[in-house]
């Protein structure tokens, strides 16, 4: 947010293209791309302490449920919200015809698809059936997310291009966790280069029946919103969102 009113000014040289602006602003979208990945790791996250026998204490510990909370909220903020602060005219014209929606689609969607991960969300489960409602419970976190993606609903509000790709990213991704199972851990015996992958079988776990359940609430909630918005765009959005549902 500090770069982008310099971006221009602190690229320019007389006799030059736009090259390295067009470079350092796709820089800049990874940058906070990169930041939005250390957050969300803490949603479904665990701490590891390597221990020998004779040090005390759990070698694995659940992020606390605070600071999960506190993750989404940020994500909520910072990441899914549109980032009106990065489309900044005064670049965007420079570099490109088109093409920063697409970006903010892909970073914003990868964020998304990671957080639904079902090997994050086994996690959740895990802990919960440990530690109840002491820890972020899976159930929370999906309802966190989908009252966050889909907070127009409630009051009406226009839903611009950007959080309409997201909104439809969400359903996606819900059916994704209906339908398909997760790919396999990378084939080593090395334990970094299988990295932190998590088994679960999708079709025998909640995951589903959350899944399942986030639809049909999602569903009921899209058909009360759709008679609430006066945006054309919007309604068109929220109807062709409930046959995507149907069609699930």
């Amino acid at each position: 947010k500090r770069i982008i009113p310099n971006l221009v000014q602190w690229t320019s040289e007389n006799g030059k293209d736009y090259e390295d602006l067009n470079e350092l602003f796709g820089q800049l979208i990874g940058q906070w791309n990169r930041y939005n990945g250390h957050v969300r790791t803490n949603i479904g996250g665990v701490y590891e302490d390597n221990k020998s026998y004779d040090q005390p204490g759990m070698v694995y510990t659940v992020v606390p449920k605070a600071t999960q909370k506190e993750a989404m909220a940020y994500l909520q903020k910072e990441t899914f919200a549109t980032p009106t602060w990065m489309l900044d005219q005064n670049i965007l014209k420079r570099i490109e015809h088109a093409g920063v929606v697409d970006r903010l689609r892909n970073a914003q969607t990868g964020t998304l698809n990671q957080l639904l991960e079902p090997g994050r969300i086994a996690r959740l489960i895990e802990a919960t059936s440990v530690m109840g409602p002491q820890t972020y419970t899976p159930l929370e976190m999906f309802a966190d997310l989908r009252n966050g993606l889909w907070s127009e609903l409630s009051g009406g509000k226009a839903i611009d291009t950007y959080r309409r790709n997201l909104q439809r990213a969400h359903i996606e991704r819900l059916e994704y966790l209906m339908k398909e199972e997760p790919a396999a851990p990378p084939a080593s015996n090395n334990p970094n280069q299988r990295g932190n992958f998590t088994p679960v079988d999708v079709s025998q776990s909640d995951i589903r029946p959350i899944a399942r359940a986030e639809l049909k609430t999602l569903r009921a909630q899209i058909t009360a919103g759709v008679a609430r918005t006066s945006d054309t765009m919007s309604k068109y959005h929220l109807e062709d969102c409930i046959q995507r549902i149907n069609a699930i």
